[in-house]
């Protein structure tokens, strides 16, 4: 998905993390840090999780197969962020009992 915002302006995407296995697990999320010209927020309900996706540490709960969970992921763009600065946030669910298989979401914002 795709959108534009204005000077600071704050563009948020709901991301669906979903088990699509047939074991109930935990699915590992990871996600963008901020840069100069945007900053990068996850979140999972209220709980901020920006440094674990960041990281690549975070996990959702364990989701029963077909369970899914979601992730609030705000970009924002920064005081000084120029016209047409693009901040792109690519956004991989891993599978944590079988590593070789994850899904990717990307998610674009564009300053205007």
């Amino acid at each position: 998905r795709s959108t534009t915002v204005g000077p600071g302006g704050t563009a948020t995407f709901q991301v669906r993390v979903e088990n699509d296995g047939n074991l109930t697990e935990p699915i590992r999320v990871s996600g963008p840090a901020s840069t100069s010209t945007y900053r990068f927020t996850y979140r999972a309900g209220t709980t901020d999780i920006t440094s674990a996706v960041v990281n690549g540490t975070y996990q959702t709960a364990a989701l029963a197969p077909g369970a899914r969970t979601n992730i609030t992921v705000s970009i924002k763009a920064r005081a000084g962020a120029p016209r047409g600065a693009v901040g792109r946030a690519k956004v991989t669910a891993t599978s944590t009992t079988n590593p070789g298989v994850s899904d990717t979401v990307k998610a674009k914002v564009t300053r205007t």
